[in-house]
């Protein structure tokens, strides 16, 4: 299978997003310890309640799932009626 390539846009977009994180880790290096604590303290609440939020949306889709597929026989279309005579509801 071929390699996508990557052209010199995609490499410039990507040196330039590398050098503003090595920008922002030597501007919050020197900052005071508890100005970084809160700082990181702030970073990773937030990753842990994006997480959190992510495994809650993933049971919410598997939880509506499993009641869809229990809630409709596998051989009864949903869009038709009870005795299946091939009339839309």
């Amino acid at each position: 299978m071929r390699r996508p390539r990557l052209n010199i846009q995609t490499w410039m977009i990507v040196v330039a997003i590398m050098a503003v994180g090595f920008a922002i880790i030597v501007y919050v290096s020197r900052w005071s310890d508890r100005s970084k604590t809160i700082l990181y303290e702030r970073i990773s609440g937030y990753t842990f309640l994006t997480i959190l939020g992510g495994l809650g949306k993933l049971f919410e889709n598997w939880w509506v799932d499993r009641r869809a597929r229990r809630r409709v026989s596998p051989h009864v279309h949903p869009m038709w009626d009870s005795w299946n005579d091939g009339l839309p509801r």
